[in-house]
């Protein structure tokens, strides 16, 4: 028996899934739905700020910046400057920060406490305000430390309160007098001859330069172990703050001889020196 196809049983158009029925795009996930930019955790945001935080005016920035900073020489009043100090044995290389006031001592004293952020960025053009504040400041606060200025041998007391009221220079008495009060730990280096103060065995050791030409002070950016042991091996550690010489009968022959190894005075291998020959070029050199 043949069976006719009837043409109502075919799929029609209005049967078959029109545009209607299919997903569109309306259907279809959004382009607002996929992760996007605006969509991240503000990863990227964080990461443009990752990125410069070493371009930041931070207090580590300023000090790696200090100590990075390329190098030119002292005579152009730089504040970081190059240094070559000349002895008969050797050429020390120094990294040196130099304050451009006039009282340099004390702003080395003013860095060492409160940084160089404070110093370049913070006090901007108020520093002959702050220099003379700071200094009436710390004549009452040294009144409370008198027995640790007695003991390092910084007396009178007197000498020490005028120099910081009418000096225009604190001395190197009175700069040793406010890093007593700070507890800084410091070595001077005057020429051949350092002064030491050590207060705390915990916190670094600082070192602060005079140019014996021009009378400025500088800080030196490498304070390292090593070079610290240099100076105190091979200059002369002045007791106190008396640079004058004892009397010649209270050294040996071989106390004189090193003195002027430490003061970089050369003697002659020729000439037979005797103790006052030699006490006498340690006079004129010291």
């Amino acid at each position: 028996m043949q069976f006719n196809k009837k043409q109502d049983n075919k799929p029609t158009q209005d049967n078959k899934p029109n545009q209607d029925n299919k997903p569109n795009q309306d259907n279809k996930p959004i382009q607002d739905n996929k992760p996007n930019q605006d969509n991240k955790p503000n990863q990227l945001n964080a990461n443009i700020i990752t990125d410069l935080i070493d371009y930041m005016f931070t207090q580590r920035n300023l000090t790696n910046f200090v100590k990075q900073k390329f190098v030119v020489p002292v005579k152009q009043q730089s504040k970081l400057s190059k240094q070559i100090v000349k002895t008969s044995k050797q050429i020390i290389d120094l990294k040196i920060y130099v304050p451009q006031q006039k009282d340099s001592l004390f702003w080395c004293f003013y860095i060492l406490k409160h940084g160089y952020f404070n110093y370049e960025m913070e006090i901007i053009n108020k520093y002959f305000t702050v220099e003379r504040e700071q200094k009436f400041e710390y004549i009452n606060k040294l009144k409370n430390v008198k027995p640790q200025l007695k003991m390092h041998k910084i007396k009178p007391f007197t000498v020490i309160e005028d120099n910081l009221s009418n000096g225009e220079c604190i001395s190197i008495k009175t700069f040793f007098a406010l890093c007593i009060v700070e507890n800084i730990n410091i070595i001077m280096v005057n020429g051949r001859k350092i002064y030491a103060l050590v207060l705390d065995d915990s916190k670094p050791i600082h070192i602060i330069h005079k140019n014996t030409q021009s009378g400025v002070h500088h800080i030196e950016l490498d304070n390292s172990l090593d070079r610290i042991n240099k100076y105190y091996k091979n200059y002369y550690n002045v007791e106190g703050f008396d640079s004058s010489l004892k009397s010649m009968t209270t050294y040996k022959l071989s106390e004189l001889k090193e003195l002027c190894v430490k003061l970089d005075i050369t003697l002659t291998d020729n000439i037979k020196y005797t103790k006052k020959d030699i006490y006498a070029l340690l006079v004129q050199n010291f």
